[in-house]
């Protein structure tokens, strides 16, 4: 038998740059496993993405 690992990863596209968080489910919940932030200050403002090349070029570093 082949244990299947469930992966769940969050990412928040803000005004103060990018986040993001990968976790592992287990039998009381989720286990972070990593935590990332990348400064990305003229991407996003005020919840509207201004700059997609920056923001696209920030989610690219964030999970690689």
């Amino acid at each position: 038998m082949n244990p299947v690992t469930e992966l769940i990863i969050g990412i928040d596209l803000g005004s103060n740059g990018l986040k993001g968080v990968l976790g592992k489910k287990n039998s009381r919940g989720v286990e972070v496993i990593a935590l990332q932030q990348i400064p990305v200050f003229s991407g996003v403002r005020k919840g509207v993405i201004h700059n997609i090349e920056v923001v696209s070029n920030g989610i690219k570093e964030l999970i690689n």
